[in-house]
């Protein structure tokens, strides 16, 4: 069975227009009854937060019922945080898959999830994302591929 990998980069949500003097505790309370709750981080000042849930499906649960919630005369905003650990990658060979990707780039460091990007035949389009599990891994992999070309080959 594919069991997802929980609190990815892709379960993390950024919740804007919190209400001021609104707690951390508050902020996880929102929360609860959509999962496991993972790092959490408020910046009170600039009325956000962000959060990790332990799962895709549950972080688009709480997407969808808290994006534009009444709150304290506010409107909730929530989307889908920016993954800073993802790296687009180009000039992949047609026969580059998923799992090749993964495993090619796994060098730099833990991958959370490697995608060729195909088009609506389902053929590669030559290009893909790899997100990994640290932005420091991604950085590592940006600066090698610079110093010189990475090569994937059988």
């Amino acid at each position: 069975p594919n069991q997802e990998k929980k609190f990815t980069s892709r379960c993390r949500l950024f919740v804007g227009n919190l209400p001021p003097e609104f707690t951390e505790n508050e902020f996880k309370e929102m929360f609860n009854k959509f999962g496991e709750i993972g790092e959490v981080f408020i910046n009170s000042q600039k009325s956000f937060g962000l959060i990790k849930l332990d799962t895709r499906i549950n972080a688009e649960r709480a997407k969808n019922e808290l994006d534009g919630l009444p709150l304290r005369n506010r409107t909730l905003r929530v989307r889908f945080a920016s993954n800073v650990a993802a790296v687009k990658v180009k000039y992949l060979s047609p026969y580059v898959s998923n799992e090749y990707l993964a495993q090619a780039f796994s060098i730099f460091g833990n991958v959370e999830r490697a995608v060729v990007i195909v088009d609506e035949k389902g053929k590669s389009t030559g290009e893909g994302i790899v997100e990994f599990e640290r932005e420091a891994h991604a950085s590592l992999c940006i600066s090698r591929c610079i110093e010189k070309p990475f090569i994937l080959t059988r």
